[in-house]
């Protein structure tokens, strides 16, 4: 399983924006990594959630334009560090 790998610092109204998310490109998963002072958080969504947005909502980046979108995410929708290896290791067995 082939990854597409977005990192984001915590913004000043506590959020993560992992930008220039892309369709077009060759991936399996998309995996979100959020840092912020005290934890670091993540998510992974198959491909096909991406695109028809049950990982969140992307927006477009550049007006008019679809080829590179942002996906924003609170910290409770992400998920803390410690459970990374299982959740990863679920999502490589069963991607659904």
């Amino acid at each position: 399983m082939t990854f597409e790998l977005k990192t984001a610092t915590e913004d000043t109204r506590g959020y993560f924006q992992f930008n220039h998310i892309r369709y077009h490109r060759e991936y399996d998963a998309l995996l979100c990594l959020g840092i912020a002072p005290a934890r670091i958080m993540f998510h992974a969504w198959t491909k096909a959630d991406v695109t028809t947005n049950k990982a969140g909502t992307l927006v477009s980046m550049e007006k008019g334009a679809n080829a590179t979108h942002k996906l924003t995410k609170k910290p409770d929708s992400l998920l803390d560090i410690s459970g990374f290896e299982d959740h990863i290791l679920s999502l490589v067995t069963d991607p659904r």
